[in-house]
């Protein structure tokens, strides 16, 4: 086999063995498509398998909305069968690109069967269309992100070194954190009286905020964060300080309790 451009491989829907086993073989995989239908029931599920995404650091390269409405050969009507507009709702809750949507043609039928993609098979109709376009949105992002990669390799392989020196060191930005340090502080406000580490639940927009306050925390010192999550975290009673530089734990707290903690830009306000 020559040198591939591009390996896509079909996951069956859910978080089973199938998409564990291809984030684990495929190491340095750009990311993942997820498909939904329109309907709310199917939403969730992906709801679940974005999250999914995240936990192994799969990026999410978008969600794609198929039989996305029907329209009639007779009439012309469009008809939303599974409901409408469930995959880029679905989409901006969860803060990942919405690619596009593919409606119902008896004809992908027929394409599939012979084994002639509909892009070849009738490659004006609506289907082929509206691939074209996902397709297009896919490379202008892979053309965008060239340029990104460099530096999140970099930081990749610095957070990498900074694991090496300490199990307990800062993330650039909240929503990456695999695990979190909930630091008690002493009567005297100015020591750690005790450290707990713990493993979030499955990140979704609303969720950290609402868990950490269950916790128990009142600040959160971050490298970076979007708005929209400071004012969640505002909500629910936890102060945020961002701009935190990349180190240890301890030495973090510390100079938070001090009043000598420096900060710089908000890492990553997404």
């Amino acid at each position: 086999m020559g040198r591939l451009d591009y390996l896509i491989v079909d996951s069956p829907p859910g978080t089973g063995d199938e998409p564990l086993a291809v984030a684990q073989l495929i190491g340095n995989a750009d990311g993942a498509i997820v498909v939904t239908t329109p309907q709310q029931v199917a939403v969730q599920d992906v709801r679940r398998c974005i999250a999914f995404c995240r936990q192994v650091e799969l990026p999410v390269l978008g969600v794609l909305e198929n039989m996305s409405g029907f329209t009639c050969p007779k009439c012309g009507e469009l008809v939303r069968i599974f409901g409408t507009d469930g995959g880029r709702t679905m989409a901006e809750e969860m803060n990942v690109p919405y690619l596009g949507a593919i409606p119902i043609e008896p004809d992908m039928v027929v394409s599939g069967d012979s084994g002639t993609p509909m892009v070849q098979a009738n490659p004006h109709s609506e289907s082929a269309k509206a691939f074209g376009r996902i397709v297009q949105k896919l490379l202008e992002s892979e053309l965008r992100s060239t340029d990104a990669k460099t530096c999140s390799l970099a930081r990749r392989a610095a957070n990498e070194n900074c694991r090496t020196r300490s199990q307990r060191c800062s993330c650039s930005h909240f929503g990456h954190c695999e695990q979190f340090v909930l630091v008690d502080v002493g009567a005297d406000g100015k020591t750690i009286a005790h450290q707990q580490v713990l493993t979030p639940p499955p990140h979704e927009p609303g969720t950290f905020p609402k868990w950490l306050h269950e916790q128990g925390a009142t600040v959160i010192i971050a490298g970076g964060m979007g708005s929209r999550a400071q004012s969640l975290f505002a909500q629910n009673h936890i102060q945020v300080v961002v701009g935190a530089n990349g180190g240890e734990v301890d030495a973090i707290v510390r100079s938070f309790l001090d009043g000598n903690l420096e900060t710089s830009a908000n890492i990553c306000d997404h």
